[in-house]
């Protein structure tokens, strides 16, 4: 029984290499197909339809330029009845079509530099009921389009538009591949973050381009990025607050005029410094922008309390006067020459000076404004803070818009 078992399976692996030796060798199939080939397109009643499909496996983002340079996979899919093989014993349904100087659909980028198409990996496809898949890696430089206006939150869009520039609609017509649009990058891992930009997504886009010589298509590519505003948020906008609060920090300081003089101006020079630091790392806009928005606001809050300390240094001098002295308490009258005094007595040894007291009403005063300022600044500011962070596109953009003759009274 086990050998009858054996004598039958020799015999079924016989047959088997005698129907494999039957069938058409790939080489056979080409020779067939090449008399047929022609590099125009297949003559047809209908429009040829191709399916364009573009995988991305690598993005660089040039800052410098404003561009985003790729690297990726364009494939073709068309169909040709010239290349029908199904009635031909062929032992495979899809031959290698590198060698067939067939027709291709042509690509013309409009709007990329450094477009280049690596021949050296093209690869055709074709399968035996007429239907080919021509795949070429390409890598080229697009233009990116920011919202410089709203940096660090405005969104980055890189545009890239083919255009069919061999025949019009009526002849042939391009379309995204539907698994294209699906599955736009050729990594396991979707793409998601450029430099210091976010991938939010793809959009794949048709449009018809009327020409005088007809209507052709255009395939437009859109990646839009946003930045990552972390990095943003604690490297500029957390040290300028730390600076306005380190001018607020005099105001507490009660008696000591001078340091806190010394306070304001230095914090102002910090921040002047701060910003002037983080220039080069901005875009360049000649419209007002949301970082200058903040800028200004927080210089004034900053100049503000180097204002309220000139305040208080007259209200100060204005209590240094005799008839305000005379009311507040009975000093003896003393030779020397009266002298300005700090706004309260800055050190010690200027208390043991011959000079004219301070007033202590006006001094209790000041330290009053001190203590308002200090907690109208810090509403003032978290007010300031929220306001712009929730709201900066539209105050970007009522800056931008707005013009002097908005005030004119006619």
């Amino acid at each position: 029984m086990r050998f009858i078992y054996h004598v039958l399976l020799l015999r079924l692996m016989q047959l088997s290499r005698l129907a494999v030796c039957h069938c058409i060798a790939e080489e056979s199939i080409i020779e067939q197909l090449s008399p047929r080939v022609a590099p125009t397109p297949p003559e047809s009643e209908e429009p040829i339809s191709v399916a364009v499909g573009l995988r991305l496996q690598r993005m660089n983002l040039v800052s410098d330029t404003n561009s985003l340079h790729f690297d990726a996979f364009l494939t073709r899919e068309w169909s040709d009845n010239r290349l029908k093989f199904e009635q031909s014993d062929a032992c495979r349904q899809a031959i290698n079509g590198a060698k067939l100087k067939m027709w291709l659909p042509q690509l013309v980028p409009i709007n990329g530099d450094l477009v280049r198409f690596h021949d050296e990996s093209k690869v055709s496809i074709v399968h035996s009921n007429g239907n080919i898949i021509h795949s070429q890696r390409l890598d080229a430089l697009i233009p990116c389009l920011t919202d410089a206006l709203s940096y660090p939150f405005g969104n980055t869009t890189c545009t890239l538009i083919f255009q069919n520039g061999e025949f019009p609609q009526e002849r042939l017509r391009m379309k995204w591949s539907d698994e294209i649009v699906k599955r736009p990058f050729a990594t396991t891992a979707p793409i998601e973050q450029v430099g210091d930009l976010r991938v939010m997504h793809l959009s794949f886009l048709h449009n018809i381009s009327a020409q005088s010589n007809g209507n052709y298509d255009e395939l437009i590519m859109e990646i839009h990025l946003s930045r990552v505003s972390n990095k943003t948020i604690f490297l500029f906008y957390l040290p300028s607050v730390l600076i306005v609060i380190v001018s607020w920090l005099s105001l507490v300081l009660g008696p000591m005029a001078i340091t806190r003089a010394i306070m304001n101006v230095g914090a102002f020079i910090l921040l002047l410094l701060h910003y002037s630091s983080n220039m080069a790392d901005l875009p360049r806009t000649t419209g007002i922008t949301a970082i200058d928005i903040w800028k200004v606001g927080t210089m004034i809050f900053v100049l503000a309390t180097l204002f309220e300390l000139v305040v208080v240094t007259c209200m100060a001098s204005v209590g240094r006067s005799r008839r305000l002295t005379r009311c507040c308490r009975k000093l003896p009258r003393k030779k020397g020459r009266d002298s300005m005094e700090p706004l309260y007595e800055e050190l010690n040894d200027l208390r043991q000076r011959k000079t004219r007291m301070t007033c202590s009403c006006c001094r209790y005063f000041a330290l009053m404004v001190d203590f308002i300022s200090l907690v109208i600044f810090a509403i003032g500011f978290i007010f300031f803070t929220v306001v712009y962070f929730s709201n900066v596109a539209d105050m970007v953009l009522y800056l931008n818009d707005f013009q002097m003759s908005d005030f004119s009274v006619d």
